[in-house]
Parts: C-alpha cells; sequence; structure tokens
C-alpha cells in the first residue's frame, strides 16, 4: 500500500492544488496527520503553501528540478527505461525515458535504492510482457466472462494503466494529460502510437468494419473529430 505521502502527492498531482480540507475528506484521516505530511513536504521543496486561511491550497514546488544528472544504468535495464517511462513536471514538461525517471525517484522515493527501483521497474515490466500477444497486446477477453451477456469476442488493451508502485503508465499518462490541456498535437501522437496495433488487429481478425466510440465528456476539441 502506498503511504499517506505518496498518496498525498498523487492526489495533488491529478488535481493540481489541493485544500488540506480536501485531503482530510477524501483520505479520511485526521486534520494533524494531513498537516503533519504537508509541512514536510513544504519544508523539502517538494509542496508549495498559496493563500491565507481559510483558503490555503497546496501545489507540487516550481521549485523542482527540471535539469536532471543522468545516471548510468546497465544497457539493457536503460533501454527498457528509455521505452517506456514518462514524468511530468507541474509546469508540463514531459520528461522521457532515464530523466523521466530520475526524476520521479527523487520526488516520490527520495532517491533512495534507485539502482533497485530500475530492477523492479523493468521486472514488473517482464512480468507483463509474458501475457502479451503476438500484436503486442494485452488479450483482457476472459473478463468478459464477468458479464451474463456478451456483445464482445475479444478484449485488447494496449498498455495497463498503472503499475503498483510506479503508478501510471507512459501511455496513461499521455492520455491523462492530453485531455487535460486538450492539446490536439499530442492527441495525434497517441493515435499515432496506437495505429500499429489496430491494423494488427484488423489484419489477424479479418476485421471488415470499424466503429468509433466519441468521448462522453464535451472537450473543446471534440469539434475536430
Amino acid at each position: 500500500m502506498s503511504s499517506t505521502r505518496d498518496r498525498i502527492l498523487e492526489y495533488i498531482e491529478q488535481n493540481h492544488q489541493a485544500r488540506p480540507h480536501d485531503l482530510v475528506n477524501y483520505f479520511g484521516l485526521s486534520n494533524m496527520a494531513i498537516h503533519k505530511q504537508l509541512r514536510k513536504l513544504v519544508l523539502e521543496d517538494i509542496l508549495e503553501k498559496a493563500g491565507k486561511p481559510p483558503l490555503v491550497f497546496y501545489t507540487l514546488s516550481s521549485k523542482l528540478p527540471v535539469e536532471i544528472e543522468k545516471l548510468k544504468f546497465p544497457q539493457e535495464l536503460e533501454e527498457i527505461i528509455n521505452a517506456n517511462f514518462l514524468s511530468i513536471t507541474p509546469v508540463g514538461n514531459l520528461l522521457y525515458g532515464t530523466k523521466g525517471f530520475i526524476y520521479w525517484a527523487k520526488i516520490y522515493q527520495k532517491n533512495k535504492q534507485i539502482g533497485l527501483l530500475v530492477k523492479e521497474y523493468a521486472k514488473a515490466l517482464k512480468n507483463i510482457d509474458k501475457h502479451k500477444t503476438k500484436e503486442g497486446l494485452i488479450d483482457a477477453s476472459s473478463k468478459l466472462s464477468d458479464f451474463p451477456v456478451k456483445y464482445v469476442d475479444k478484449l485488447f488493451y494496449q498498455a495497463i494503466y498503472s503499475l503498483p508502485l510506479f503508478g501510471r503508465t507512459k501511455l496513461a499518462k499521455l492520455v491523462m494529460y492530453a485531455k487535460q490541456i486538450e492539446d490536439k498535437n499530442l492527441i495525434d501522437k497517441i493515435a499515432i502510437l496506437g495505429k500499429p496495433y489496430i491494423e494488427k488487429i484488423i489484419k489477424t481478425y479479418s476485421i471488415n468494419a470499424v466503429c468509433f466510440i466519441p468521448p462522453t465528456l464535451p472537450r473543446e476539441n471534440n469539434k475536430d473529430i
């Protein structure tokens, strides 16, 4: 289970800011416990405090380093991280690969035993790879048996949503961030990432028609779809 510290950081990362009252209600913890964690995070320059009582907000610090020194990893592990890891800074910088991994470790793991974290990350991805199809997808068709009536024969994921300890995967972060900022160029890049997998499925299963399900929430760029 994630620590209270990590859960607070994840909440603020997702919501951009938080009041102590929000965190108390969300986590069901005491005011004292929440304020204790917030004070520590401010002292570590990981969070910034803004506003005046009763409207006090906490955000990820703008002082967090963007330029991260590059540590050397074994080549195999470095290739895995470079292909799969992404961190997004509070100001919207996308840090890919080892640079993003070191950035994440400094914030969420205080840079402790980063060599072990790298190995654990690679191991988690390799375990997922064991369950992938020859098209490089995760076959989740077995989950369809949970429904009394099936209208779908096959269900595939391009990537899982998150990994224990490491949080959202690269694709999940890109999708979430693209939706938040409604950046059409980034949305186009995500579509390009998924296109080869869709083409492989169409070819493998001889699919002759494709259905697109539009977004359920109104967004500015929906009109361009």
